[in-house]
């Protein structure tokens, strides 16, 4: 998995801290991470929901940035899932 070495060398470098992952977790990959020995992992476990019907005339996001017609909201199920996965 990508970056998993320097967050490994980080973890070590920590000492008695936590490190905690994030950016990516996701069902998917959430058990390798604890596998690999971190106790704690960031998420958003966010999914898009419709918030317009139509894009507006003039954007207000800014090109590439958040759709203008979708909201991010956080999705408890998916979160509950991604628990459940790392579970023992």
């Amino acid at each position: 998995m990508e970056g998993m070495d320097l967050l490994l060398e980080l973890k070590h470098r920590a000492g008695n801290m936590t490190l905690m992952p994030g950016a990516g977790i996701n069902i998917s990959n959430a058990r390798k991470f604890m596998e690999a020995g971190f106790e704690a992992l960031h998420l958003s476990g966010t999914r898009m929901f419709p918030n317009l019907a139509q894009e507006p005339e003039i954007s207000l996001m800014g090109p590439g940035l958040l759709s203008e017609t979708h909201v991010a909201r956080a999705d408890y199920e998916l979160l509950r899932e991604v628990v459940q996965s790392v579970k023992l």
